[in-house]
Protein backbone atom coordinates (compact mmCIF):
# COMPACT_ATOMS: atom_id res chain seq x y z
CA UNK A 1 0.00 0.00 0.00
CA UNK A 2 1.66 3.65 -1.07
CA UNK A 3 1.83 6.14 1.02
CA UNK A 4 -0.84 8.13 -1.22
CA UNK A 5 -3.45 5.48 -0.95
CA UNK A 6 -2.91 5.30 2.95
CA UNK A 7 -3.18 8.94 3.13
CA UNK A 8 -6.88 8.68 1.09
CA UNK A 9 -7.87 5.36 3.31
CA UNK A 10 -7.13 7.74 6.33
CA UNK A 11 -8.69 10.57 5.22
CA UNK A 12 -11.49 8.25 4.04
CA UNK A 13 -11.89 6.79 7.41
CA UNK A 14 -11.80 10.35 9.51
CA UNK A 15 -14.63 11.51 7.35
CA UNK A 16 -16.55 8.37 8.33
CA UNK A 17 -15.86 8.91 11.71
CA UNK A 18 -16.92 12.56 11.83
CA UNK A 19 -20.05 11.63 9.84
CA UNK A 20 -20.88 8.70 12.36
CA UNK A 21 -20.18 10.90 15.33
CA UNK A 22 -22.56 13.48 13.56
CA UNK A 23 -24.92 10.62 13.42
CA UNK A 24 -24.78 9.40 17.25
CA UNK A 25 -26.08 13.07 18.44
CA UNK A 26 -28.29 13.32 16.09
CA UNK A 27 -29.93 10.15 17.51
CA UNK A 28 -29.53 12.26 21.11
CA UNK A 29 -31.74 14.47 19.96
CA UNK A 30 -34.11 12.51 18.14
CA UNK A 31 -37.36 11.26 19.36
CA UNK A 32 -37.58 7.56 18.90
CA UNK A 33 -34.09 5.89 20.05
CA UNK A 34 -34.02 2.21 19.33
CA UNK A 35 -35.77 2.92 15.74
CA UNK A 36 -33.03 5.85 14.53
CA UNK A 37 -29.98 3.93 16.17
CA UNK A 38 -31.26 1.11 13.93
CA UNK A 39 -31.69 3.12 10.78
CA UNK A 40 -28.60 4.67 11.47
CA UNK A 41 -26.20 0.94 11.78
CA UNK A 42 -28.01 -0.19 8.63
CA UNK A 43 -26.94 2.81 7.01
CA UNK A 44 -23.46 2.62 7.96
CA UNK A 45 -22.93 -0.43 7.38
CA UNK A 46 -24.50 0.18 3.38
CA UNK A 47 -21.84 2.67 3.39
CA UNK A 48 -19.25 0.31 4.89
CA UNK A 49 -20.00 -2.51 2.30
CA UNK A 50 -20.16 0.01 -0.39
CA UNK A 51 -16.61 1.48 0.54
CA UNK A 52 -15.49 -2.16 0.34
CA UNK A 53 -16.77 -3.52 -2.33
Amino acid sequence: MGTHTKFLFTKRYQFLRTEWDLHKSFLKINFSRTKTWELIQSFFLLKISVLCS
